[in-house]
């Protein structure tokens, strides 16, 4: 007989080791938004250090996780200026300021919410590549 369906298990989503591409970011004025460009900004988390691309700028910062709370210190970036695409660097200033305001994190079955205390969605993020 030849088997129609097959079952595998799907590992789920670590915080740490998985690449994280940003699908959602909060504005700072009450909406989270997603354009063409939010995808460019990143994360991984590993050892207690966040590190990515702000958009424009890698950034990495100290992170400490307690069961289900995060708080993530200041960014520290590297300092280009990028005229292209349009609105990066707001959307750069965004993401950061995002990431500072994190003090939950949620994993789902294919992404990463952070929230701040109120439990407002601050940075949505799917699974990356894992070649990033």
């Amino acid at each position: 007989r030849k088997a129609v369906l097959e079952y595998t298990a799907i590992k789920p989503l670590a915080l740490e080791g998985t690449p994280w591409q940003a699908a959602g970011i909060n504005n700072g004025r009450g909406g989270v938004v997603s354009t063409a460009t939010t995808r460019l900004a990143t994360a991984r988390f590993e050892d207690g250090t966040i590190s990515g691309h702000a958009g424009c700028n890698t950034f990495n910062a100290s992170y400490k996780i307690t069961d289900d709370r995060i708080s993530i210190g200041p960014a520290m970036t590297s300092r280009k200026y990028c005229a292209e695409p349009d609105g990066i660097m707001a959307q750069e200033q965004e993401y950061l300021a995002a990431l500072s305001r994190a003090q939950n994190y949620e994993l789902t079955d294919n992404g990463l919410k952070l929230r701040d205390e109120n439990g407002s969605l601050q940075v949505n993020f799917v699974a990356g590549d894992k070649s990033q």
